[in-house]
């Protein structure tokens, strides 16, 4: 004897969900993805100022990661004077670490921005958030 089962889809409800995970996962990889940027980003250090004025913005689709606009050295001197040349200018030293082009580095060519995103969005679809 045979049995019959009849299997009904609901695509516009599945496909509703699954877009809205799909979404979800993709604004918090971004996050994440700015968040490790600022984090790992080789900035150079003499008291530490520039590396804690830090900053991902994040507003889906878009994150910028920005260092200098907030903060002052123990001098009292503002970040922002600073934070462009010593990203830009490849003669200055660095005695304590970081690099000049440190948040470049970390952002190009975005292999590890995508394997962060990439990771968020699988987490999302394999239900392990």
């Amino acid at each position: 004897m045979a049995t019959c089962k009849r299997l009904d889809w609901d695509w516009d409800s599945r496909f509703a969900r699954v877009q809205a995970a799909i979404q979800e996962a993709s604004e918090d990889a971004l996050e994440a993805a700015a968040d490790k940027a600022l984090a790992d980003a080789d900035v150079p250090v003499r008291s530490g100022a520039l590396k804690r004025s830090g900053r991902a913005d994040v507003a889906f689709p878009v994150a910028v990661v920005h260092f200098g606009s907030t903060g002052s050295d123990p001098r009292g001197r503002g970040t922002e004077h600073y934070a462009i040349p010593q990203h830009q200018r490849y003669d200055y030293t660095h005695p304590r670490g970081g690099s000049a082009r440190f948040l470049e580095y970390e952002l190009s060519p975005g292999r590890r921005l995508y394997e962060v995103m990439a990771d968020r969005i699988r987490r999302v679809i394999e239900g392990k958030k």
